[in-house]
């Protein structure tokens, strides 16, 4: 007679007439084992299907919604090539089992996708998982970090095929220049007035390649700018930005200013702080508990419009760092902007 050879564990079926449909987690789907691995047998794998409601087949066909796989072997790497399948592995089952309800497919479940599938894919998530609309958790952020470490090879790929990014260009072309709350301050050099005296430039003060507009402390629109005729000497025995920029000096830190707090606030936000008030500086952050260093400052700032006249310093109070961060908004600094102290009583 004929010869009869048994299958091998690894590739037989699942006697369905002995299981019990207990749940309709994978109702209406029909399944094809592949195969398992170390952990999970293929009876394993379709046991847990069937207990589920899924329908369980024994070869690939035009009606097999979903392939799982416990091992990347050459039949599955040859069905994959096919991309005639969405092939998953077995912890796409696991984890949907662990959790009560379908897991979202992400890259790290994936072998293979169909074309239209992987479209789809590619819509709601970038290529370690990380998802464009839900919120990420501790157990995703750590999932998509564990993918990235089991794919070496594709991250270093990727590392050397990505070109430098413009971050200013990429929020331009991404927010069309309104800029994200967690970014608000980006792109600005802030100076806090917590040095006593005030820390004045070293070396080249900055960039130097643009221009910069001293706002006034006043509250008012029509008395902001600073370009009036007033004298410009910076401070007594101090004379033009340039011989600032040539000397230099370190002011001592006021290490109980309140404005110290906002340091990682800021960078928090994307501003850079800086410790130097030199030509780079877009805005000037002061405590309205402390206005002693006001005035200088103030002729600081004008005697920078007189030589960088088409950029803005903005002067403003800490409330100004405050109210955006509250808000989540970049606020106009205007109505922040510091008035001048009251000029002291006569001496009597």
């Amino acid at each position: 007679g004929t010869a009869v050879h048994p299958l091998l564990p690894q590739f037989r079926g699942v006697d369905l007439a002995a299981i019990q449909v207990e749940g309709e987690l994978f109702k209406g789907m029909r399944t094809f084992v592949m195969n398992g691995n170390a952990t999970h047998s293929k009876v394993d794998i379709e046991t847990m299907l069937v207990e589920n409601g899924a329908e369980v087949e024994q070869a690939a066909s035009c009606n097999t919604d979903l392939v799982i796989v416990g091992a990347k072997t050459i039949r599955v790497a040859n069905l994959a090539k096919q991309g005639t399948h969405d092939i998953l592995n077995v912890d796409w089952v696991l984890r949907s089992l662990e959790a009560g309800q379908l897991q979202p497919i992400s890259p790290n479940f994936v072998v293979c996708l169909t074309e239209a599938h992987r479209a789809e894919l590619e819509d709601r998530m970038d290529q370690w998982g990380d998802s464009y609309t839900e919120t990420a958790t501790d157990t995703t952020l750590r999932e998509v970090v564990a993918y990235m470490k089991s794919v070496p090879e594709k991250v270093s790929q990727v590392l050397e095929d990505s070109e430098p990014m413009d971050m200013a260009e990429f929020e331009e072309k991404l927010f069309q220049n309104e800029k994200p709350y967690w970014h608000m301050f980006g792109g600005y050099s802030i100076y806090l007035d917590m040095y006593d005296p005030i820390t004045e430039p070293y070396g080249d003060g900055g960039s130097g390649d643009g221009s910069v507009l001293a706002c006034s402390a006043s509250a008012s629109l029509g008395s902001a700018s600073l370009g009036g005729s007033e004298d410009n000497s910076l401070s007594k025995g101090t004379n033009t930005v340039e011989e600032c920029n040539r000397e230099g000096t370190q002011g001592r830190l006021l290490e109980d200013s309140p404005l110290v707090m906002l340091i990682p606030v800021i960078r928090f936000y994307g501003g850079n702080v800086v410790s130097t008030l030199d030509t780079s500086v877009t805005h000037v952050i002061m405590d309205p508990g402390d206005l002693s260093r006001y005035e200088t400052i103030r002729r600081h700032c004008k005697s920078i419009f007189k030589t960088f006249p088409h950029r803005a310093v903005h002067l403003c109070s800490s409330d100004w760092i405050s109210h955006c961060t509250l808000s989540r908004h970049l606020r106009d600094e205007r109505p922040f902007y510091i008035s001048p102290p009251p000029p002291a009583p006569p001496y009597f």
